[in-house]
């Protein structure tokens, strides 16, 4: 099996030692195997979908991209005698076309009301005291000192 290093972009070979470590490692729930590779000996994580990825690909190879598709035999026309019609060549019939459904109709659903942050303790405590100072009837404006009602009188004996 071969894998692409991420770092040179060069295939590598999986030592089937080491893709047996792989299968073991993602059967037990690990996320990632690191393979070596070959040509720069850098260290490659592989996750279990890009590691099944490379096995189906060494199972089903495509074809390069370089390469030409193998074109289909054309019928020979025969020979004809004189006074009878030449047979119509034959064409190979169009290739159908894949249908591709619909896309389905997105749901409508309301945008959903914005949400406040939660409050902060400070914050909670902060308008605690407002109110209460609000309730006896104090200014609370910022940064106004005026209208606040402090203890000035004397001590009592």
């Amino acid at each position: 099996m071969e894998l692409i290093c991420i770092y040179c972009k060069k295939p590598y070979n999986v030592n089937p030692a080491e893709a047996a470590s792989a299968v073991i490692d993602y059967t037990f729930g690990k996320k990632t195997h690191t393979f070596i590779c070959d040509n720069c000996g850098k260290e490659n994580p592989v996750t279990k979908e890009a590691y099944n990825a490379a096995k189906e690909a060494e199972k089903n190879p495509t074809p390069a991209a370089g390469t030409k598709p193998v074109a289909q035999p054309v019928a020979q026309p025969t020979p004809t005698w004189p006074g009878q019609q030449a047979p119509k060549p034959v064409t190979p019939a169009p290739a159908p076309k894949p249908v591709v459904p619909a896309p389905a109709p997105k749901p409508v659903t309301p945008a959903p009301a914005p949400v406040a942050p939660p409050m902060t303790r400070r914050e909670a405590t902060k308008k605690v005291k407002e109110d209460n100072a609000r309730r006896r009837g104090e200014d609370v404006s910022k940064g106004s000192k005026r209208g606040q009602t402090g203890k000035t009188g004397k001590k009592k004996k």
